[in-house]
């Protein structure tokens, strides 16, 4: 009884207000209908409005789980991918096995360097997750760079805004013609220049290229499958063709590794990766 009469006495003017509104608020609708009107109208806009910033913090809280979910069904479309695949025919037609040759794990970049000419990036996924040192780390709309080493949890990528980065490429011609038949490769470097631009060399002054071809992965590491868009040619700038025979190439990137949140990281399927590796390591062949 004393703690209730203490809150009386803390707040009893507050509450003496507050019954007296109330009192002025059933007079004023009960004096007619249009004052009834605008008192429902406005309280319709304060609950509205209410329920409005209510549901935008539900949205900003779950925001972390639907960038969970988003990362998930990416991981399933890139998994999905048809240059993941391997296929394994069987002698008979009417059978075919077709076995996962690369899988995707989603990261999320936690930490990088992006303002000298070596940078690097540090993901949230390592050893423990079976990420290796030599696997390729994509986004959505390009490549972002190679693993260099890892930990138990996580793992460091040199990004392909480094000058030691070098990526074996394609160029997918507009026009096929007998010199443009897509089966033109290079090797993609950066230069320590713009973020958006790269250089993509080796690539013979016999084959031709021009602006607006488009530069996809090789497929010829164990890096990056087949395919994956890396960008466009931006310039062919003139060389001396005495001295170089090799076409100078400005490539503008897809997207700007500097910028990349959510990341995948691309996975070869070690069994059939060693089995590669024992082929090659043959020397040659007898007749």
């Amino acid at each position: 009884m004393g703690s209730l009469l203490q809150l009386f006495a803390r707040f009893g003017n507050l509450l003496t207000l507050l019954f007296l509104e109330g009192i002025c608020l059933m007079l004023i609708v009960q004096s007619g209908p249009k004052q009834k009107d605008i008192l429902l109208n406005t309280s319709g806009l304060a609950v509205n409005a209410a329920n409005e910033r209510i549901s935008w913090l539900r949205s900003y809280f779950s925001l972390q789980q639907q960038v969970a979910d988003l990362k998930a069904t990416n991981t399933q479309r890139h998994n999905a991918r048809p240059e993941t695949r391997y296929d394994n025919v069987l002698v008979k037609d009417t059978i075919n096995i077709s076995d996962s040759l690369y899988s995707y794990i989603a990261a999320t970049v936690i930490t990088r360097s992006i303002y000298g000419a070596n940078n690097t990036l540090i993901l949230n996924r390592g050893g423990a997750h079976g990420v290796e040192k030599g696997m390729g780390v994509i986004c959505d709309k390009g490549i972002v760079g190679i693993v260099a080493d890892t930990s138990r949890y996580f793992s460091k990528v040199i990004s392909i805004l480094n000058t030691k980065s070098r990526v074996s490429a394609s160029v997918i011609s507009q026009k096929t013609t007998p010199k443009k038949n897509n089966d033109t490769f290079g090797v993609l470097v950066w230069e320590n220049g713009s973020s958006e631009l790269a250089n993509l060399t080796d690539i013979p002054r016999y084959h031709e290229v021009e602006v607006g071809d488009t530069i996809l992965t090789s497929g010829y590491s164990f890096a990056f499958p087949k395919g994956h868009p890396i960008g466009i040619i931006e310039s062919i700038p003139g060389s001396d063709p005495v001295k170089t025979s090799m076409h100078a190439i400005r490539v503008r990137l897809s997207n700007d590794p500097i910028r990349a949140e959510h990341v995948y990281i691309v996975k070869m399927d070690k069994q059939k990766k060693e089995d590669l590796l024992s082929i090659e390591k043959d020397g040659g062949y007898e007749q």
